[in-house]
């Protein structure tokens, strides 16, 4: 398969800049919302070109985020409204185990759930087998988040202790295939759709795949908020999460397959087969987006569980209810 090299990013960078127009003569919320560049993102291009952000009275900006640490800085200063990140994030920065300090006191909920990450850990060719990975530097979003427990998770079960290795970080997804790419010194790394195929036509190889390490169930991406915005925006987060909610069935709709398939190919400047091939993962029922957004709370326990392992510091963490305020799913699927 023909693939331009980081062709999605690329694509979607150009993509996000654009604001929809809002027919409606009702007064429009803006929305601004920052995210890892994904197949996340279709649910929400989705919204933006069947109309249903239209519907519900929202003009929703997308930015893309080169990393975890770029997007809570900025989000606690205000400058978005909300995100979409992997849910071990705002975990991290609510226990006060984020990667940086944040400009206002971290209060952050999960709102929508989304998937669980898609994560395939991928290698260089040389790479035969875990063991190969001994001694080795891997290359992370940052050290102490979620997916970098996974990928501790994934090697300590092969064998692997954290002193047989080195975690690197360099960001997001695309940062972390560009690393692998670029020498032999970076050797390993968890890559996500779309950009694991473009990993496969360059040659890296796939050794694993998280959600078997994981037992099936991991709350990966969702949409958060501070509370503080949550208390002054219900009425807007009730809105986009309707809006979210039918982009999310639609998009799941075998029927609307061809429609969606054409969706990515638009905005996410990918090939027709690459993106038959990202539609075909997304609607995996283990792995792939979850019907209707619905937070997966069992698959919160499990990134509580290895942040209660993982952490630094040492803390155990809250009941999932702590992490993720569900009243605004509830009003809108009423």
């Amino acid at each position: 398969m023909k693939l331009f090299r980081s062709s999605f990013v690329a694509g979607a960078s150009a993509a996000f800049a654009a604001v929809p127009l809002v027919g409606s003569a009702q007064t429009v919320t803006n929305l601004k919302v920052i995210l890892f560049p994904g197949l996340a993102t279709w649910t929400l291009w989705v919204g933006q070109q069947q109309g249903f952000y239209d519907k519900e009275r929202l003009a929703v900006a997308i930015t893309p985020t080169p990393g975890s640490v770029y997007q809570f800085q900025h989000l606690s200063a205000g400058e978005f409204d909300f995100a979409f990140t992997a849910f071990d994030n705002l975990v991290a920065y609510d226990e006060g185990q984020g990667e940086v300090a944040l400009p206002q006191p971290a209060d952050f909920v999960c709102v929508v759930g989304g998937d669980s990450g898609f994560l395939t850990l991928y290698t260089r060719p040389e790479i035969r087998s875990f063991e190969d990975l001994r001694g080795k530097q891997l290359v992370v979003d940052a050290i102490n988040t979620g997916y970098s427990f996974i990928l501790r998770k994934i090697l300590a079960q092969k064998g692997l202790g954290n002193n047989d290795y080195t975690l690197v970080p360099v960001g997001n997804t695309g940062a972390r295939m560009e690393k692998m790419l670029s020498g032999p010194d970076y050797v390993a790394g968890l890559l996500t759709p779309p950009l694991d195929a473009v990993a496969d036509a360059r040659g890296l190889r796939p050794l694993a795949r998280a959600t078997d390490a994981l037992g099936g169930h991991y709350e990966a991406n969702c949409a958060m908020a501070s509370k503080a915005w949550l208390a002054k925006n219900g009425d807007v987060m009730t809105r986009f999460i309707r809006a979210h909610i039918a982009s999310n069935t639609w998009l799941m709709t075998p029927a609307n397959r061809d429609a969606a398939v054409r969706i990515l190919i638009e905005n996410a400047k990918t090939t027709p087969q690459a993106a038959a091939d990202m539609y075909t993962k997304m609607m995996d029922p283990v792995t792939g987006f979850t019907p209707k957004a619905r937070i997966d709370v069992p698959g919160i326990q499990t990134v509580l569980d290895l942040r209660t392992q993982y952490g630094v510091p040492k803390k155990t963490m809250g009941p999932p209810s702590k992490y993720y305020d569900d009243r605004y799913y509830r009003a809108a699927s009423r």
